[in-house]
């Protein structure tokens, strides 16, 4: 007889007593996520998780919100943040100069791992407050607009580029065309990620819940080769293809990070900037037309001048001169016998004026 296998203990929550030596991280990020070493990089992810448990209550949020009071009941202090990146820095030596971007990923990942670790605890402690309610309500409203899913498990962009790069490698070594060899890069990863693939002759392969975005994708393309089409930073081909804009707080194809990281070749040009830029241009293209006018004007008088005609402003009637008109609804659109055109006119004002 077979025997029978025990059942695996599943893994407990990692706990302090393994963080008995400190760690060097050797390799960060663009986004200032710890890459290298492995090991310490993952030891990085776990010990965020370890004092986010300890020292923030579940109902606390690690984000800035503009959600009502209601809905998400309080956030972190600066101070609390300070004291959990401290206790954090003290296990591990990172490289000088960028203390500070690690900072930002790590309370990033904190609020994540709070997030995750209020899941497991949801049915007991959590689902039933007005504030879990209203935000699941309002979660599950967004949820609904989205229109597209990704297949790339947890692991995300960061897990799954190797293994596309991987599979371009051996279509390339049997002597196949790619036809996402020279799409950017950002296009590429989300082809790929929202399910987009290669078949073994390289033609592309894609379901029907993106056929249109991908279809869209490839024509954009082509005709951004041809010239046809200008990518301007985040108006590229994936944001055509896509047909809504770019959310400024994330990169679509490159995962959770800002415009800055996403669009290095553009960080000058920010939105704040190129609005400004805009209407700078605005207001000197209507100063100059408005030049051209006055000198127009200028020139004008003096060919009046020239030939005797005065060009001074006419005086107007006093609306006095006219008050003791009769006023009635024949009196104000009939013209007095003896009134001229001028005095016509500033009746009509005078009873605008009433």
């Amino acid at each position: 007889p077979i025997p029978l296998k025990k059942n695996k203990r599943p893994r407990g929550p990692t706990k302090k007593e393994n963080f008995e030596e400190k760690y060097t991280i050797t390799h960060v990020g663009d986004d200032g996520q710890p890459l290298q070493p492995v090991k310490a990089a993952t030891k990085f992810v776990n010990y965020c998780g370890i004092i986010v448990r300890e020292n923030i209550p579940i109902s606390t949020s690690l984000e800035k919100s503009d959600h009502e009071e209601s809905v998400v009941p309080q956030s972190v202090p600066k101070a609390q943040k300070e004291l959990l990146w401290r206790e954090l820095s003290n296990k591990f030596t990172l490289p000088k100069g960028i203390e500070q971007i690690v900072k930002q990923w790590a309370l990033k990942k904190m609020a994540i791992v709070l997030q995750t670790f209020k899941t497991k605890i949801w049915a007991n402690y959590y689902k039933e407050s007005e504030a879990a309610k209203a935000c699941s309500k309002q979660n599950s409203g967004i949820s609904r607009k989205r229109k597209y899913n990704h297949k790339m498990g947890p692991g995300g962009y960061r897990r799954s580029i190797p293994k596309w790069e991987k599979m371009e490698a051996e279509l390339e070594q049997r002597g196949v065309n790619l036809p996402t060899a020279n799409w950017p890069q950002r296009s590429k990863c989300w082809y790929y990620g929202y399910g987009g693939s290669l078949s073994s002759d390289g033609t592309l392969i894609f379901s029907d819940k993106i056929k249109r975005a991908a279809e869209r994708l490839v024509e954009a393309i082509d005709k951004s080769s041809k010239g046809e089409f200008v990518p301007e930073r985040e108006k590229d081909e994936l944001t055509w293809a896509l047909e809504n804009r770019e959310h400024p707080g994330r990169t679509r194809g490159l995962g959770n990070v800002t415009w800055k990281v996403g669009f290095p070749e553009d960080r000058g040009s920010y939105r704040k900037r190129r609005t400004l830029s805009e209407a700078d241009a605005k207001i000197r293209s209507l100063e100059g037309k408005l030049d051209g006018i006055t000198e127009d004007m200028a020139f004008l008088r003096h060919i009046l001048a020239q030939n005797g005609i005065n060009t001074a402003p006419q005086t107007r009637p006093h609306a006095d001169m006219i008050a003791s008109y009769k006023k009635s609804s024949v009196a104000s659109t009939q013209l007095i016998p003896g009134q001229n055109d001028d005095q016509e006119e500033a009746q009509q004002m005078a009873e605008e004026a009433q």
